[in-house]
């Protein structure tokens, strides 16, 4: 699970504009502020789980 997170960093950060949308909610936050951390905000960005 970690892997795949850290994958969606990085498509994050290559592609600001990317759409991801979470649809778990297991680790919403934990998701959301490694999100924020590395992009500065999620403005136009939702991550699928």
């Amino acid at each position: 699970m970690l892997a795949k997170v850290e994958e969606m960093i990085f498509l994050a950060r290559q592609m600001p504009g990317l759409e991801i949308q979470l649809i778990s909610g297991e680790s919403e936050g934990a998701l959301r502020r490694s999100l924020l951390k590395f992009t500065g905000g999620l403005t136009g960005t939702t991550i699928r789980w």
